[in-house]
């Protein structure tokens, strides 16, 4: 009975170490903080980004690949 608690315990800690998703997690506002220096939303660029929002909306909408 003990052996057994022990390779599950083996078992849980291998997993939470293997396959934690918060070990590698960047941080948010750091992130946020990059982009807004790094991209302006200006002029055409603006438009461009309007119109593409459009689009793959509306190829959503209708089900539509690429």
């Amino acid at each position: 009975m003990k052996t057994d608690s022990r390779n599950l315990f083996a078992i849980k800690s291998f997993l939470k170490e293997y396959l934690d998703l918060k070990k590698d997690k960047e941080n948010e506002l750091e992130t946020v903080e990059n982009i807004r220096r790094g991209v302006e939303f200006k002029g055409a660029s603006l438009w461009i980004l309007i119109f593409a929002v459009f689009m793959a909306s509306l190829g959503l909408n209708v089900n539509s690949t690429a």
